[in-house]
């Protein structure tokens, strides 16, 4: 019931607010002045479904509000209207900037963390930069694994040293991404950093190894020789039976892979 109503809510905010030109409705600028933080949290949300560059200016004001909700959801709203607005006149390029402020230097982990989600969006070498810089200071383990993963999927060589010194850090979520980020970066002592995932303490870091490992495996030659050996161990003397199963199961995906290659070359 609850899905329901929240469902009901977007598809009459939708109706009451389209993607206008240039008009931002008399209610929804007298809810972004209000001095509820509740409801200039609602005006952040409308205002980021409204594809022009009055709306993203009011949001660039609401990213500095004294209530870290209010900047959470603008944060959400700008990057929405970075990425899917088809306005020109957006500046998009200070949209980018206050983001990356609210990841620098925010007091809120929530704010950081919303913002590091958005990374891959902005795609600039200066948001890169800035990010790695935000690692070597960041303290809570949630915003560092975002903010790690981000910067995997922003495909970017600069950041792999920045985030080598994490796959031996003190959370094992926190490891678990690195490695994930180290795969998709390419790292040259990727496999190894898995390898040392697959025999980590924390059994989610192990099964967080097991993916990695399966994707190591296609490169072929002594990466995959090493790999598939990860996985065979993991597979036979893993002591939590979920990562046992999950090993077991990578494992005989691979023979299966093997034997549809063997088949389609005869």
């Amino acid at each position: 019931m609850r899905y329901l109503k929240s469902k009901e809510a977007e598809l009459h905010a939708a109706r009451n607010y389209p993607k206008q030109a240039g008009r931002i409705p008399h209610k929804v600028r007298e809810a972004a002045a209000s001095d509820r933080a509740g409801a200039r949290r609602e005006a952040a949300v409308k205002l980021g479904r409204m594809d022009n560059a009055k709306a993203a200016s009011l949001l660039l004001k609401l990213a500095e509000d004294d209530d870290w909700r209010v900047r959470g959801t603008s944060v959400h709203s700008l990057m929405n209207l970075h990425c899917y607005g088809k306005t020109r006149a957006i500046p998009r390029e200070e949209i980018a900037e206050a983001v990356m402020r609210r990841l620098v230097s925010d007091a809120s982990e929530y704010v950081r963390s919303a913002a590091a989600g958005h990374l891959p969006g902005i795609e600039t070498q200066g948001g890169v930069f800035d990010a790695c810089a935000r690692l070597q200071a960041e303290p809570h383990s949630e915003v560092l694994c975002r903010l790690v993963s981000a910067l995997g999927r922003c495909k970017d060589d600069y950041a792999i040293r920045f985030i080598l010194p994490l796959v031996t850090h003190r959370h094992s979520a926190v490891r678990s991404s690195a490695v994930r980020a180290l795969a998709r970066l390419g790292a040259p002592a990727r496999v190894d950093e898995a390898i040392a995932l697959a025999g980590d303490a924390s059994a989610n870091a192990r099964m967080t190894a097991v993916p990695i490992l399966n994707r190591l495996h296609a490169e072929g030659g002594e990466v995959s020789k090493r790999a598939r050996a990860a996985l065979n161990r993991m597979a036979a003397n893993d002591g939590n039976l979920k990562v046992r199963k999950q090993a077991a199961g990578a494992l005989r995906m691979l023979k299966f892979k093997q034997q549809a290659a063997r088949l389609s070359r005869l």
